[in-house]
């Protein structure tokens, strides 16, 4: 699992203020893994050198740095249930039936 989180970073260039950073976090479930990357921006620099040598699952959101890993023949990229249930969320409005069952469903997991 893959996912960047923005944050405010202290800068010596300009004393008491601060930049938008990024914390990239990477979890191995099986394994009990996670390892923190900070990079100073969000683009997929960060993640093409953690990951360089991975073969595997990857789930991810739908965020485009990630996007090139799902071309690879070593990895099978996966989507975020968190958010595609949003849109489940928002189907119960149209067929609450079926769009609460596949929430249900989700929760089971």
């Amino acid at each position: 699992m893959a996912d960047e989180t923005p944050l405010p970073v202290q800068t010596n260039d300009k004393p008491n203020a601060t930049h938008r950073g990024f914390d990239w976090v990477y979890f191995a479930p099986v394994e009990g893994l996670v390892l923190f990357d900070y990079r100073k921006s969000r683009s997929k620099q960060g993640p093409d050198e953690i990951l360089k040598d991975f073969s595997g699952y990857l789930q991810t959101d739908g965020y485009e740095a990630y996007s090139h890993f799902g071309k690879q023949s070593n990895i099978i990229l996966l989507s975020c249930m968190a958010h595609a249930r949003r849109y489940f969320d928002k189907a119960k409005d149209n067929d609450y039936d079926r769009a609460n069952k596949a929430l249900k469903i989700q929760s089971v997991r």
